[in-house]
């Protein structure tokens, strides 16, 4: 919790734009058939005043969050721009992805974008959000590891090292944030190295990415 409270106040509001724009889908497609037909004229009313405005405010509030966080204009835009990027082929959406990298930032972890793929591949797996496994990931840097178990990883303590279990292996590592935190990109990166793109070829994933298309070229 001591990860993401003082983030709340400022995303009070995000998501609700993508929230109204899954909905719309839902209602109005029965299958892939009806979306793509539909896809013309649902751009046609995403692009209409009000849509437009909250999309604008939303990023550019998401945009100033990061400027903060990374220490400058120049250095916001291209954390923005790596978020867009990694947005645009992953089953998440731009402001969860953001959250989580803010969760990150605030714990000294370097959100790089091989980091948000080996994370992420653990979120998609487990059917988690971005934010979760962030929040997880944060917590383990400073060795509370409850919330590992949501992603089937336990942790002991055992003096100077930790006794990390997972799939019914268990492995001694060193008790470090940087230890652990090799543990879980590793996961990411082997057990689950597919479980992003698996998502991201389903419905779910295909509405994220138009999604996301749309809010960015609003």
């Amino acid at each position: 919790k001591s990860a993401t409270s003082s983030l709340d106040g400022q995303f009070n509001k995000v998501g609700q734009g993508s929230t109204r724009m899954a909905g719309q889908f839902r209602s109005s497609f029965g299958g892939m058939k009806g979306l793509v037909l539909g896809v013309g004229g649902a751009l046609a009313t995403l692009a209409s005043g009000n849509y437009l405005v909250s999309t604008i405010q939303e990023f550019e509030k998401l945009r100033a969050v990061l400027n903060t966080v990374t220490g400058g204009v120049e250095q916001g835009a291209e954390a923005f721009a790596m978020i867009q990027k990694f947005t645009a082929r992953t089953p998440f959406q731009v402001q969860e992805v953001t959250k989580a990298f803010l969760i990150l930032s605030n714990q000294g972890i370097k959100p790089t974008e091989e980091k948000l793929q080996n994370f992420g591949n653990i979120a998609a797996a487990f059917g988690k959000s971005f934010e979760q496994l962030a929040e997880a990931v944060a917590d383990a840097a400073v060795g509370e590891f409850e919330r590992l178990k949501e992603f089937g990883v336990k942790v002991k303590k055992e003096g100077d090292q930790l006794k990390v279990t997972f799939q019914g292996v268990e492995t001694t590592i060193g008790n470090s944030s940087e230890e652990i935190l090799a543990y879980l990109e590793n996961i990411g990166s082997t057990t689950f190295g597919d479980a992003i793109s698996n998502q991201a070829q389903t419905i779910n994933g295909v509405f994220s990415n138009i999604t996301d298309t749309v809010a960015a070229f609003m």
